[in-house]
């Protein structure tokens, strides 16, 4: 098998030289292989693992990315089928670990949109089974535009940058929504200094100012000694052969809607992650991470989830049906009074009141318009996701709803609170997001979760998941 991977990366290598392809490897030396070890030690003295002589006997570790993308017009599998392989893989009776070889041995015969897969992960209760899920089909995926639906379901300090290394940087690069993600760049390797790069080039198209858009950025040297950047990041940073070859380079990147450049950032991820780019805005399925949002933007969320079906509705109701299609403050604070929200009641509602409506405007330019508005719509669309996902695992269980409410109320109290319920979900091998599913179920705000507050997933029960917008 090892012989066999090694003239697979030599046919691999011939057609992206022959192609003119960047060279996106780990090493800068064209390979498709990555972090090859040999008794547990880093292959050296070598250029290539294609030029090493490989022994007869002990352990070759490695992982191999390879630059091949799924045809344009792969089919994905139909619900009907989909639905079958969910309800199969909650009832396998083998371990979780059989099941990715499973997985790995049909991987290269199934296509999968981001949503199918984040269904998957949901079944899957350890860090390593789910990255080792999402590794095996991550090649797989017919609409990459839309990744992030699946990247806010691991941690963004430990786990994605486990992934990145894994499949390779470039390949894995967040390119469409760079938005929320956390970037440390190891500048001795090939792969990282050309996203760094990437990304880079795309602040300088896309911020108001130099590369204003890259926020939190450190430079450290390998020892930890940290170099001084006072007059910003260099601008000749965007050229490769002008960046560091050392050190670690930390960052996170946020563009406001009105600002990004989508054609630009087609452009670079069919150059160098060799998949298909949208041309419009309106083919991505614009994504957040319910993580890192105040808490406050949360609770108004759960809000609205509850009762609006789309973000925009609650626009036009605080902007008036005549309104100029921009919010002020003012406007904003008597709107959460007009729709008689009680998430914000007390001594300090007006303070937390001000705190969303700053999150609403970056530019503090004291108005929110409506593409800023917008930020709300991605994380809506996650926490009405996340619910769905439950929903649809509810259905796929339990033959109806009261059903699952005696299973999850194990001890027949009446009520849950969110340990109690976060519990129940793992028991019967739930494990999606928890918090927004129970903020929502949780009306009146109390803590705890009743039989008549449980019976709302009805509103969800013939929609597993909200529809994406129309396939360009």
């Amino acid at each position: 098998m090892a012989e066999q991977l090694i003239l697979l990366d030599r046919w691999e290598t011939s057609i992206a030289q022959e192609r003119e392809l960047p060279d996106v490897s780990q090493k800068g030396n064209w390979s498709h292989v990555r972090n090859e070890k040999f008794q547990e030690l880093p292959i050296q003295n070598v250029q290539s693992i294609m030029e090493w002589g490989m022994p007869e006997w002990d352990t070759l570790e490695l992982d191999y990315a390879s630059s091949k993308r799924p045809p344009p017009v792969a089919p994905n599998l139909d619900s009907t089928a989909w639905d079958a392989f969910l309800l199969m893989t909650q009832q396998a009776q083998c371990s979780q670990e059989w099941q990715v070889l499973a997985f790995r041995n049909i991987s290269d015969d199934i296509y999968l949109t981001v949503d199918q897969l984040r269904q998957l992960l949901s079944l899957f209760g350890t860090e390593q089974v789910r990255q080792d899920v999402f590794v095996i089909f991550f090649f797989r995926i017919n609409d990459i535009r839309n990744e992030k639906v699946c990247r806010v379901r691991f941690d963004c300090n430990r786990e994605v940058p486990l992934l990145r290394n894994r499949l390779g940087h470039v390949a894995c690069f967040p390119f469409i929504q760079p938005e929320q993600a956390v970037f440390e760049f190891d500048l001795t390797e090939n792969d990282q200094r050309i996203s760094l790069v990437n990304l880079l080039n795309i602040a300088v198209k896309e911020s108001r100012m130099g590369m204003s858009n890259v926020h939190d950025f450190d430079y450290r040297q390998t020892d930890g000694t940290i170099i001084e950047l006072e007059k910003g990041i260099p601008a000749s940073w965007t050229y490769l052969d002008k960046l560091p070859t050392t050190g670690n380079f930390k960052c996170t990147y946020n563009c406001a809607p009105e600002e990004r450049k989508i054609l630009d950032r087609k452009q670079i991820i069919e150059q160098f992650g060799f998949w298909p780019g949208p041309s419009t805005d309106e083919e991505v399925n614009w994504w957040a991470d319910i993580g890192g949002t105040p808490d406050d933007v949360i609770e108004f969320l759960d809000f609205l989830v509850m009762h609006y079906t789309n973000v925009y509705d609650a626009f036009t109701d605080i902007d008036g049906p005549d309104g100029n299609r921009n919010i002020s403050k003012k406007e904003f604070e008597e709107g959460i009074d007009r729709m008689k929200c009680k998430k914000f009641k007390g001594k300090r509602k007006k303070e937390r009141i001000t705190n969303i409506f700053r999150y609403l405007d970056p530019s503090g330019e004291g108005q929110v318009s409506e593409m800023e508005w917008g930020v709300l719509d991605s994380i809506f669309k996650e926490i009405r996701f996340s619910i769905g996902e439950f929903v649809g695992f509810l259905d796929r269980t339990f033959d109806n709803l009261d059903d699952a409410w005696d299973f999850l109320d194990d001890d027949s109290s009446g009520s849950m609170d969110y340990q109690e319920f976060t519990d129940a979900c793992k028991s019967i091998g739930f494990f999606g997001p928890g918090r927004p599913i129970f903020s929502y179920l949780d009306k009146d705000d109390e803590g705890t979760v009743s039989l008549q507050e449980f019976q709302v997933v009805r509103t969800f029960h013939d929609e597993p998941v909200p529809p994406e917008k129309e396939e360009q």
